[in-house]
């Protein structure tokens, strides 16, 4: 099975109020969610879109049989995923490592970096997540 996974996060300050997002696509499936994460980096959020995305697909679909396509508009996420550029922050290693371990469930994946209006499904959901938060 193939499936599509794009995701975004955001924060409002850096550190400030952040939300994360994350749109699944397979088997004719679409699964649009995204969270409210407090007072975070946007790197942090950026992150979490992916951790959350990535959870939330491994439950959804068969293991150790899917191929993954994941995209994204946060440059430095891919480039650490794929080990381009190293992680510089110690509280965010622990992200990467559980991306990685989820990664591995899958029989293949990629990931690439897209322009921010390939991924607007993701962005406009951050925004509305941010929008109605109370902070």
């Amino acid at each position: 099975m193939r499936a599509v996974l794009r995701f975004d996060g955001g924060s409002r300050g850096n550190p400030g109020p952040s939300a994360c997002a994350y749109l699944i696509e397979f088997a004719g499936e679409r699964v649009l969610k995204g969270d409210y994460l407090g007072k975070a980096t946007n790197n942090y959020a950026e992150w979490m879109g992916l951790v959350k995305g990535l959870e939330e697909t491994v439950k959804l679909l068969p293991s150790g049989d899917s191929h993954l396509e994941i995209y994204a508009d946060s440059e430095l996420v891919v480039k650490q995923v794929t080990g381009e550029y190293k992680m510089k922050s110690a509280s965010l290693s622990p992200l990467r490592m559980s991306a990685m371990n989820m990664l591995s469930m899958f029989k293949s994946f990629k990931i690439e970096h897209v322009r921010r209006e390939k991924n607007k499904e993701c962005d406009a959901k951050v925004n509305e997540i941010l929008d109605n938060s109370k902070e």
